[in-house]
């Protein structure tokens, strides 16, 4: 049995990134399981063809069954995870989120035995730094079906990444972070091996697997984020609006590129490439983006967790975000926004 390593148990392309550059700056022995995926995917196999590699293994584990195949799904990948923990004797146990399953199963059967392993909350983004709670009538009921269907040792979090599992947290800011998550042992994420040779490679690996050419991503002036297709119904003119920001930059001779919300169902709805735009796969990670951007690039977009990560990142970017002061939630976010030093437009519908 090998001692003294880290679990890695991301579960979005965006833990996956993080993942990758807390363990390259920690070195040591990691083994990366990427939890709760629909099918293989690019990012998964792209990074297990490079050369070298922050992770000794990699394996996935699936979450695409319904019903009652839910269940059955779920006791393999148990079953998959206890054999895990019987090959090595995992020090710590790091996840983006501790409300996970797999994470707090693993950490039970691990604290069975070993009551020194470290759980390790992973930098998930905006609620690491805007205060969330769910009802508390909500909380208590969650935590009671969730008792009865896994056992006791489930720990209902009232906010991301305070259960009793977790003593450590890895943070992007840390700074700006909740008092609860930044008043424990922290470890800070170490944003320059964004440039670094391995990430480099993964990072043009992955851009080529969704056929995105990488020098071209590179020489881009101003990105274009598009937020969900219901928000741009609510918004009359938004189109039109957008259009003539593309056309103003291309004439400024701007080089201009357009992502879609992964849930438009045309490749180019508003037709925008016409406008000589190019157009990033909508259902590729704007964070995998970031590695190649230029110097000061701009990105421009309706608020999405996009603007917040871009700038966490790449505190170089000139991040803009439309935030429509007649929506109570973007209000919410508002604060966070300025502390990140995120220019912000105020709109009203």
């Amino acid at each position: 049995m090998t001692e003294g390593m880290r679990l890695y148990l991301p579960s979005t392309p965006f833990n996956l990134l993080l993942s990758f550059l807390d363990a390259l700056s920690r070195g040591g022995d990691n083994v990366l399981v990427y939890i709760d995926q629909k099918a293989m995917s690019p990012y998964l196999d792209s990074l297990l063809s490079l050369q070298s590699s922050p992770f000794c293994e990699v394996f996935v584990l699936y979450g695409a069954a319904t019903g009652k195949e839910k269940l059955d799904e779920r006791r393999q990948n148990f079953k998959a995870l206890s054999a895990l923990l019987d090959r090595y004797d995992f020090s710590e146990v790091i996840t983006g989120s501790d409300r996970r399953i797999e994470f707090q199963y693993v950490m039970h059967l691990i604290q069975e035995t070993n009551n020194d392993v470290t759980g390790s909350y992973l930098d998930d983004g905006l609620y690491t730094y805007l205060t969330w709670k769910r009802p508390f009538y909500e909380h208590f009921l969650n935590a009671i079906v969730k008792k009865i269907i896994y056992g006791l040792w489930w720990h209902e979090p009232r906010t991301p990444g305070t259960s009793k599992y977790v003593s450590r947290s890895i943070l992007m800011d840390a700074r700006l972070a909740l008092d609860s998550l930044k008043s424990r042992d922290v470890i800070t994420i170490d944003f320059s091996l964004l440039s670094s040779a391995v990430l480099t490679e993964w990072t043009e690996k992955l851009l080529n697997a969704f056929n995105c050419n990488v020098s071209q991503i590179s020489e881009i002036d101003v990105f274009f984020i598009l937020p969900h297709p219901n928000d741009v119904k609510k918004m009359p003119g938004y189109v039109l609006q957008l259009n003539d920001s593309i056309k103003t930059s291309i004439e400024k001779g701007q080089k201009i590129a357009v992502k879609y919300h992964p849930r438009f169902t045309e490749v180019d709805e508003f037709n925008l490439g016409s406008s000589g735009a190019m157009l990033v796969p909508s259902n590729l990670a704007f964070e995998f983006l970031l590695p190649v951007l230029k110097a000061h690039a701009k990105v421009v977009g309706d608020f999405t967790t996009v603007m917040l990560t871009s700038k966490m990142l790449r505190s170089d970017l000139q991040v803009t975000a439309n935030i429509n002061m007649n929506d109570l939630y973007q209000l919410q976010i508002l604060d966070v926004l300025k502390k990140f030093k995120i220019e912000i437009i105020e709109k009203s519908n």
